[in-house]
């Protein structure tokens, strides 16, 4: 469970990076910072969906999903901000409440 803590902390910490350079226009530094954090993202979802609690699995994993998905459309239509605000206020904040499960 704490490796799990580990991965979302530093997750937390890259995209807390990634929304500062996406507001700042930054979109380059911010999009080359994103692709290392989706796939950690994606490892974190693996490792968490192998693992059952009393509460099914730690966090819902479909709103994870959809949150994600959001953010890709926010990237196809070159929505930086939006994109931004979606990483930190759903992803980033799911996140966080997972870590106190």
């Amino acid at each position: 469970m704490n490796n799990i803590k580990n991965q979302i902390n530093e997750i937390l910490k890259e995209m807390n990076e990634i929304t500062e350079l996406l507001y700042q226009q930054k979109s380059k530094e911010g999009y080359v910072l994103l692709n290392g954090t989706l796939g950690k993202i994606m490892i974190l979802m693996d490792t968490i969906s192998k693992i059952k609690t009393e509460k099914e699995h730690l966090f819902d994993i479909e709103r994870l999903n959809n949150n994600l998905k959001a953010a890709l459309d926010a990237m196809e239509i070159k929505d930086n901000v939006m994109l931004a605000d979606i990483l930190n206020y759903e992803i980033a904040e799911q996140l966080k409440e997972s870590i106190n499960l």
